[in-house]
């Protein structure tokens, strides 16, 4: 018995149709399984400020810092201090970060750590004081009153 060829071709064709909607269904099942990719972070408003670390006469860095988001005086001198290769020595106190220790000039008889935004000398840890766009922030070593005793910091970076 001959079989016409026109069913034949139509059932190779309805084969074909439902191999393909099976391939259809298991790619876009696995679609719906792959999880979401994370969202971009959200990022602030780009930010520019000018970083100087001196010590007496030296000046061991003296740049512009630009970022995206919020910037403290601290997070700005490690940022800065990492650019130029220098270690920072932080202590920590019941009222905030001290820096204690950049580059070779550690506090102790020989002087302390400060710093100032536009000239400013700022009476709060650094890590709390938020800087805008455009500021100036310097940290200084030298004699300022009293500072901590040479103690080793509580962390290097």
């Amino acid at each position: 018995m001959q079989m016409n060829k026109t069913p034949k071709l139509q059932l190779t064709i309805l084969a074909g149709m439902v191999a393909l909607a099976g391939l259809g269904l298991l790619y876009f099942n696995r679609q719906a399984e792959q999880p979401a990719l994370p969202a971009a972070p959200a990022v602030g408003p780009e930010l520019s400020v000018d970083v100087v670390i001196r010590a007496g006469a030296d000046t061991l860095f003296v740049g512009p810092l630009v970022t995206n988001g919020p910037l403290s005086a601290l997070s700005a001198l490690e940022q800065a201090a990492e650019a130029a290769t220098l270690p920072v020595g932080i202590r920590q106190y019941d009222f905030g970060k001290l820096v204690v220790t950049i580059g070779a000039y550690t506090a102790g008889p020989e002087g302390d750590w400060n710093y100032r935004v536009n000239d400013s000398l700022i009476p709060v840890a650094a890590e709390a004081c938020q800087l805008a766009d455009g500021d100036r922030l310097e940290f200084r070593f030298g004699k300022s009153g009293e500072g901590p005793a040479g103690e080793p910091p509580d962390s290097s970076i």
